[in-house]
């Protein structure tokens, strides 16, 4: 560092700062970048998933509903109607259900829960559903509203708390991934406010020290050496005019001393 000159030396702390500047917006565009990543995943992932779980939910209710109309009414427009809105009712619950556990496969419940919920749908509810299609006499509707009421009526109640259980879940997660990310973003923001602040101080000091030692200590030093030339200067006019003035005394008083 002696041997560099004072540009060179202002240059290299500057560079320095530059290189910390530089780190510092690397470490913040990589957070960044981390926490778009976590936000992109919680909307692909778990929040997509809820939604779908609650789309298949839905979709059984509307089965079910539609099961209730077939074995209650007597008009065949109807039982076509409700027949039709059962067939579409089962292939959105199939379709949102395939939906979810692409989101979410590591959900290991989600299969058994489209399987189930579909089983519900074809195999409990398939006698209702298949005397229901062409009961005409009040014994056959009689007869198609208690399978109704002993098979499908508990099925649908005993799997909706399931789908709850599950959408509650992943709701949880997601609520979870959207605190830890808030939690980086505030860890980055604090972090890189304090560094900046240290920086900024480390530069500021490190500055006033390299100015005090490169420029104001040799100023100084100059200004005193500059004295010190000036007064021996001053001795030696003061001495050559008094040799000029008084040369006899003055070489006796110098021999004398």
């Amino acid at each position: 560092m002696k041997h560099i000159s004072i540009v060179g030396k202002f240059f290299i702390i500057m560079a320095v700062f530059g290189v910390m500047a530089l780190g510092l917006t690397f470490y913040q565009s990589r957070q960044m970048l981390k926490v778009n990543d976590s936000y992109q995943e919680l909307l692909d992932k778990d929040a997509s998933a809820a939604l779908r779980l609650t789309q298949s939910n839905r979709s059984l209710e509307i089965a079910r509903a539609s099961i209730s109309d077939m074995v209650m009414t007597r008009s065949k427009e109807a039982r076509a109607r409700a027949e039709f809105g059962l067939n579409d009712a089962r292939e959105n619950f199939v379709r949102f259900m395939d939906l979810a556990i692409a989101a979410v496969p590591e959900q290991s419940e989600l299969p058994k829960l489209k399987a189930d919920g579909f089983s519900v749908l074809t195999d409990t509810c398939g006698a209702a559903i298949a005397v229901g299609r062409g009961a005409t006499s009040e014994a056959e509707l009689a007869m198609v509203q208690q399978l109704y009421l002993t098979l499908c009526q508990p099925a649908f109640a005993a799997i909706s708390p399931r789908f709850t259980s599950v959408t509650e879940k992943l709701a949880s997660d997601a609520e979870q991934k959207r605190a830890d990310v808030s939690s980086v973003v505030r860890d980055t923001s604090v972090l890189s406010l304090g560094t900046a602040i240290a920086a900024l101080f480390a530069v500021s000091c490190f500055g006033f020290l390299a100015i005090r030692a490169w420029l104001v200590k040799p100023i100084k030093q100059m200004v005193t050496t500059m004295k010190v030339i000036a007064d021996g200067v001053s001795r030696e006019r003061f001495a050559a005019t008094r040799s000029d003035r008084w040369p006899g005394q003055y070489r006796s008083s110098r021999t004398t001393n």
